[in-house]
């Protein structure tokens, strides 16, 4: 099923990318939103179709994970940097 998802995703944001700009591609700076729209449609298709349900249902909590931010932060570095100084002193 994932596969039949992931190559209509595949497909549809490719050929509606290319048809939208009438297959020209002479205005760079008009094409460039295109161009991020076949390739992301393209790769999530891809995705689709690589994995399962269930895979890509526990992507989803690692997504959040990653934009909610580092766990550590700079001082935290810092003071591991310090103790590892001092310990090797």
């Amino acid at each position: 099923m994932t596969i039949i998802l992931g190559f209509v995703s595949f497909d549809g944001h490719g050929l509606w990318g290319t048809c939208s700009l009438a297959g020209t591609m002479a205005l760079l700076p008009r094409a460039l939103p295109f161009e991020g729209m076949m390739i992301g449609g393209a790769a999530l298709g891809s995705f689709i179709a690589a994995n399962s349900f269930a895979n890509i249902a526990g992507q989803g909590g690692h997504w959040f994970k990653a934009f909610k931010g580092p766990k550590w932060n700079s001082g935290d570095y810092v003071d591991r940097s310090t103790s590892c100084i001092t310990l090797g002193a």
